[in-house]
């Protein structure tokens, strides 16, 4: 017959993994037969396609491994309140100043200012006083009470106590005050022969507490007034010894008046500045400033701060004024006189003082 068979035999080799083997082993044998046309009939073969090896893939879908990282976690939110402030060290200078130099007082709306700018020198008597600081009581026994320089001098005599200013003032009762005023001892003050005397300050007073005669009761540690439970407080400063400075406080805790206490009167507190006991220096302007925050009823969480020139010198944060809070703040002492009640407490010569810039006010004032 015209056409001519051929027989083909196609060897299939073996895929080893992901790559066809170097030697592969017969897998199967195909037998293919083709029939070429006779010579007058052109071939024609179709291109051949190379077709590329088949990858034979592991259905198992890769594993992703992930690093053993935790999340990132929410910033920690930080309550919008605080505890009290915390006693810190102030630093040496505030602005360029140090603490026998005057800040820039901040009066804000005061309950009471009251200053000498607009008064002449000379004297100064109890009615005058009175005029501007609308006084409950007063009683001047200084040597010399005058305006000296737009300034308020009061002269204690030599070898007398409890000989200066004492007066009192009513407030609209608040649960907080800031309450400062100027002070200076002059040059020839006596601050090193005596043991000191008393400076102004805020007072809560328990106006159901009646002597006899009727008058009011005030405060008095020494007669437990001040340390039993709603008898009222009081939260003056003191110079001592040297010009050493000390808050004095009449309060329900005095550690002073419990068992284990020296029985003192008021519990003194050492103004502490950079970690030292605080002296004043005669002929430098001091502004003290002392804040007044209530405590809440059956706590001990009431508030007394003292600045000196805006440096934080006292700060107690465990106060209790008003065991049952039938009372506030709403009293005031304007004291300047020595004692104590012994002749210890005797200026050994005749010694003057200046005030000024007595503010009583619901936001800070130095600082």
């Amino acid at each position: 017959e015209a056409n001519m068979k051929i027989g083909l035999t196609i060897i299939v080799g073996g895929v080893g993994g992901d790559k066809l083997d170097a030697n592969p082993a017969p897998i199967e044998e195909l037998q293919v037969e083709v029939v070429l046309p006779a010579q007058d009939t052109p071939v024609v073969v179709d291109p051949v396609i190379v077709v590329d090896p088949v990858v034979v893939v592991d259905p198992t879908p890769p594993v992703v491994v992930v690093p053993d990282t935790a999340p990132e976690e929410e910033p920690t939110t930080i309550p919008d309140t605080a505890p009290d402030p915390v006693v810190v060290v102030p630093p040496a200078e505030v602005e360029g100043r140090t603490i026998h130099q005057l800040p820039t007082l901040q009066v804000n709306n005061p309950e009471m200012y009251v200053h000498f700018n607009d008064k002449a020198d000379g004297p100064y008597s109890a009615s005058q006083a009175d005029n501007d600081f609308n006084f409950k009581w007063q009683s001047f026994s200084a040597k010399t009470s005058e305006i000296i320089n737009k300034r308020w001098a009061v002269t204690v005599p030599k070898d007398e106590i409890k000989k200066g200013i004492h007066a009192a003032k009513d407030l609209i009762g608040q649960n907080e005050y800031y309450f400062g005023y100027e002070i200076e001892f002059s040059q020839g003050y006596d601050l090193d022969d005596n043991y000191g005397g008393k400076l102004p300050g805020m007072v809560g007073l328990n106006t159901s507490l009646k002597k006899s005669s009727g008058s009011q009761v005030y405060p008095d540690g020494c007669n437990d007034l001040g340390q039993r439970r709603d008898e009222g407080f009081s939260l003056r400063s003191m110079f001592r010894e040297g010009g050493r400075m000390i808050g004095y406080f009449y309060h329900e805790d005095n550690p002073e008046m419990l068992p284990g206490g020296n029985n003192s009167c008021g519990h003194e507190v050492d103004y502490i500045h950079e970690g030292q006991k605080f002296y004043v220096q005669k002929g430098v302007k001091y502004f003290i400033e002392t804040r007044c925050k209530m405590n809440s009823k059956y706590a001990s969480d009431g508030i007394v701060q003292i600045w000196v020139n805006g440096f934080l010198v006292v700060s107690m944060t465990s106060m209790r004024l008003s065991h049952s809070l039938l009372y506030d703040i709403n009293h005031m002492f304007i004291y300047f006189w020595h004692g104590g009640s012994s002749s210890s407490w005797e200026p050994s010569v005749d010694s003057q003082v200046f005030l000024d810039n007595f503010i009583l006010q619901r936001t800070p004032i130095s600082h």
